[in-house]
C-alpha cells in the first residue's frame, strides 16, 4: 500500500497507489490512503524529533505506526 520506510530513511515525498475499481470501492481505497498517510506523518514527526534531540528511532517506535 504505502511507500515503506526503513528506520533511518523516511520519504520526502508521499506516494500511493492507483485506484482500481474493479478491485475495491472508493472509500475502501479512501481509508487505505488516509491510514498510509497517517503512519507516514508520525515516522515523518518520529524522525524529525529523533534529529533534533540527536536520539537514534527505537524498532518498537517506527512499528507501532503500523
Amino acid at each position: 500500500m504505502s511507500q515503506e520506510a526503513t528506520p533511518g530513511d523516511v520519504p520526502v515525498e508521499f506516494t500511493f497507489r492507483q485506484w482500481n475499481p474493479q478491485v475495491e470501492s472508493w472509500d475502501d481505497f479512501m481509508s487505505a490512503v488516509e491510514r498510509g498517510y497517517s503512519q507516514y506523518l508520525d515516522r515523518s514527526r518520529r524522525k524529525i524529533t529523533a534529529d533534533q534531540t540527536g536520539h537514534d528511532l527505537e524498532p518498537e517506535d517506527l512499528d507501532s505506526a503500523d
